[in-house]
């Protein structure tokens, strides 16, 4: 691929897998390149790891308030009424963050392992009975999912209803007719992700504090609903896009990372026979699956002032376009990065951010989770065929699997 040929925005790229020619040519050739946008001012797209660490860290002069985390442009009032945790910028962030990164250390997750593991042979249990199943709903959704209701204190019963909201919510921009959500409909310019999907995640998440207040719970749903920031509580706007940034990331990054794993170590059988005769590789195997599955190819800031990335002029304003995908595959970085290296050492991949304030909240429960769902399933492995071609969402945000069909003989 030639750099004058290439196009960030073709979500066609990124329905085949990571794109990795395009993005070393941009590492190569152009490690701060110009892409121009057809409904935008265009973006400044940084796929060197020491630059997209850099500009993860200095959120004074790479902002996440000032014009959101995403491609998409908004007004002011759009970046308002849509402005979730992610969205913001210390104070305020480490305020947000703050209701809720006690629930989140290795140490308080850890009181979910019993209930993980449960879930975790009850869900391969139930997809091993049957002649085929798809991962990615079947076990690897219902489990992520699983433990977040149990942690936002949701019933179970609820889980199917909520998974399929988030999937309509983050496929937005996939092929899918269900799901496909008219970019151009200035009627949903206003809701997150541009789904009228989020409507119904807004009416469920409002019963859900009405129960809370009434009926109290240790759960992290009531710690939001009874928390505060500077002495005054959670505005409705606030609450409810605290609870739609937890249903999707409890949905979908995770699930992703899990099944992305499946496929990997199936592609790599010597890999697979290494890690079942030595299970105390698994630690690092799951960083490398975290890695090679990279579930959300990027995020925005936008300079609070101009500046310079790798003697390239950046004016204030700009939008600066982060893409972890690339930077986890910096042959600067990481030795051989296309091999898939259980035993990679020192693996300082990016999955889970650059480092600074918004370093993943969850990131101990999305590794805890992986962890046992895979002890339990590594016994299993030579059993699991995939049984039908995987199926990738058209999104270049999220690297996202569709489907993963296996069968068990």
């Amino acid at each position: 691929m030639r750099l004058k040929d290439i196009d960030l925005n073709n979500l066609d790229l990124y329905e085949k897998g990571l794109p990795h020619e395009m993005f070393e040519v941009l590492r190569k050739e152009s490690p701060v390149y110009w892409q121009e946008e057809e409904d935008g001012q265009g973006y400044w797209a940084i796929t060197k790891y020491d630059d997209v660490v850099a500009v993860s860290k200095n959120t004074k002069l790479f902002s996440s308030q000032k014009g959101a985390v995403y491609l998409e442009e908004m007004s002011q009032s759009q970046m308002e009424v849509r402005r979730s945790m992610l969205e913001t910028d210390p104070p305020l962030h480490t305020k947000l963050r703050g209701l809720l990164s006690k629930d989140f250390t290795p140490k308080s997750v850890k009181q979910y392992e019993e209930f993980i593991r449960n879930l975790a042979k009850k869900l391969l249990e139930e997809a091993f009975s049957r002649e085929s199943f798809n991962f990615v709903h079947d076990v690897a959704g219902n489990l992520t999912m699983g433990v977040v209701a149990e942690m936002m204190g949701i019933p179970g019963e609820d889980m199917p209803e909520l998974i399929h909201w988030t999937n309509q919510m983050i496929g937005s921009t996939d092929d899918d007719e269900e799901r496909l959500v008219d970019r151009d409909d200035q009627s949903l310019k206003d809701l997150p992700m541009r789904s009228p999907t989020s409507l119904k995640v807004y009416e469920y998440a409002k019963k859900v504090a009405d129960e809370k207040r009434l009926d109290p719970q240790q759960d992290i749903i009531t710690k939001l609903v009874e928390g505060s920031i500077d002495g005054r509580p959670l505005t409705e706007q606030e609450y409810r896009m605290y609870f739609i940034l937890l249903l999707i990331a409890g949905n979908e990054t995770n699930r992703s990372t899990m099944s992305h794993g499946i496929v990997a170590l199936k592609e790599h059988p010597l890999a697979l026979e290494k890690l079942q005769n030595d299970f105390s590789l698994l630690p690092t195997a799951i960083e490398e699956i975290l890695r090679w599955a990279t579930p959300v190819y990027y995020f925005r800031r936008t300079t609070t002032k101009d500046t310079e990335i790798r003697g390239v002029k950046i004016e204030e304003g700009a939008k600066v376009v982060m893409w972890y995908n690339s930077a986890n595959f910096d042959e600067e970085i990481f030795s051989d990065p296309y091999t898939f290296n259980i035993g990679r050492e020192k693996n300082r991949h990016l999955v889970f951010g650059g480092g600074g304030p918004h370093f993943c909240l969850g990131a101990p429960l999305a590794r805890m989770e992986i962890r046992i769902l895979y002890e339990e399933l590594l016994p299993h492995f030579d059993r699991l065929h995939i049984a039908q071609p995987i199926s990738l969402m058209r999104s270049n945000h999220f690297h996202s699997l569709k489907e993963l069909i296996l069968s068990y003989k």
